[in-house]
């Protein structure tokens, strides 16, 4: 598997794990999500989200590798970062206990605030970015973006 997806892999596993002692409290746990948190790899991934969404809390979450980026413009040698988005997919109208996207982004946001994906600060921390409201018939989404960097 390429370090792209590895880093979508490891995106997706800091989301459904809930926080722990001395870790940013998130508005929900996203544990309940952990079949509706999907790595986009390159195909049609919207019959597989409207499955997810029907199945479970009315929401479900993707995350897709978006490509390189510079990490640091001022080092003396080239330091990269892969681009992430990660977004919420939901039901325009929820109902009983169902999911409320915006609810789910912040803590999807919340869950990457300050992460360290290597476990250690050689590589630094991810950086989630901006983001906004997706236009869509079907669905109400959002999205993020986040920055991993991948060489020191």
């Amino acid at each position: 598997m390429s370090n792209s997806f590895n880093n979508a892999e490891l995106i997706r596993t800091r989301l459904i794990t809930a926080p722990t002692a001395g870790e940013l409290e998130t508005i929900l746990d996203l544990t309940a999500l952990a079949d509706a948190v999907l790595v986009e790899r390159q195909k049609n991934i919207l019959p597989t989200v409207q499955v997810a969404v029907a199945k479970t809390t009315g929401t479900a979450i993707t995350i897709r590798w978006e490509g390189w980026t510079v990490a640091d413009a001022n080092a003396r040698r080239p330091r990269l970062a892969h681009r992430y988005v990660v977004t919420v997919w939901s039901k325009p109208v929820i109902a009983g206990d169902e999911l409320a996207a915006d609810d789910v982004i912040e803590s999807a946001l919340a869950r990457l605030w300050h992460w360290v994906p290597a476990g250690h600060h050689a590589f630094g921390e991810a950086q989630p970015g901006n983001g906004g409201l997706v236009p869509d018939r079907s669905f109400l989404i959002y999205d993020f973006e986040v920055v991993i960097p991948i060489s020191h």
